[in-house]
């Protein structure tokens, strides 16, 4: 079950960076889907696709809700940083210039499954329920910001097309 989760985390990952311009570009889905190609808009492949693996995991597996916000929280906030390390290092830091679609596409599944397994670590453990209260705050700011942020940018690098 384990395995074939992450599979799904990973595809949901993928049809959302495509689903955006067919379906018509809905602003109601603008803080669900990437709508461009930036290093922000591609927080959302990884970010609801962890949590969404997350709450099922530990729905299948009866965990206590502070134990399955604070592994959301964990393992989406850690794609997310990833991410960003990931693709300045190789953008900015090893010279690149550019987005490497094949860069992009092994670094998103190495994110994705090293979140997942980070998640899964977190999920073990029985989180207090303050840190798990916590965790949820932290999970809706972030859902604020992906919404917020999709709608009105900031003039910074990781906002702008090919994240330069």
């Amino acid at each position: 079950m384990l395995w074939k989760t992450l599979l799904v985390a990973w595809a949901c990952g993928v049809v959302m960076h495509f689903l955006y311009r067919p379906l018509g570009q809905p602003r109601f889905l603008r803080a669900l889907f990437p709508v461009s190609e930036n290093v922000w808009e591609h927080f959302k492949m990884a970010f609801w696709p962890l949590c969404g693996a997350m709450a099922f995991v530990g729905v299948q597996t009866a965990r206590p809700w502070a134990s399955v916000a604070a592994a959301a929280a964990a393992a989406s906030v850690y794609a997310m940083l990833m991410m960003f390390g990931l693709f300045y290092t190789y953008v900015v830091g090893l010279g690149a210039g550019r987005c490497l679609l094949w860069v992009d596409i092994l670094s998103f599944a190495a994110v994705m499954t090293s979140g997942y397994l980070i998640g899964l670590r977190v999920l073990s453990y029985d989180i207090p329920v303050l840190w798990g209260g916590a965790a949820a705050a932290l999970l809706v700011l972030a859902v604020v910001l992906l919404h917020r942020l999709s709608f009105d940018c900031p003039d910074l690098p990781m906002f702008r097309e090919g994240g330069l």
